[in-house]
């Protein structure tokens, strides 16, 4: 009977054993398991935090573009203008130019 308990213990004590070491990979795969998630939230913090960054520069460059496509067309029709009075004034050195020659000629 003695020996039958002490065999008996012994397996227990076996198992114990076993089971301790198997709580303890667990244990440790958990841990890692843990940090690999700390690590990813952390990434993906960061990643949240550029998008966001990103997002805003894309909004500014938006803004950018924006008011440089109305500083073009300001600029464009403010061209068109002094264009149109630079022909005006050729036009009216032409037909000035033109008089003269007729009086000019007229006097001759």
């Amino acid at each position: 009977e003695n020996e039958r308990l002490a065999e008996v213990s012994g397996r227990l004590g076996s198992e114990d054993s076993a089971l301790g070491q198997d709580i303890s990979k667990v244990t440790a795969e958990a841990e890692a398991v843990a940090a690999q998630y700390e690590l990813l939230e952390k990434s993906m913090k960061a990643t949240d935090e550029e998008e966001a960054r990103i997002v805003e520069e894309g909004k500014h460059a938006k803004d950018g573009l924006s008011q440089l496509s109305t500083n073009i067309q300001i600029v464009t029709v403010e061209r068109q203008k002094i264009e149109k009075q630079v022909l005006a004034e050729e036009s009216n050195r032409t037909t000035v130019s033109k008089a003269v020659r007729n009086l000019q000629k007229q006097a001759a």
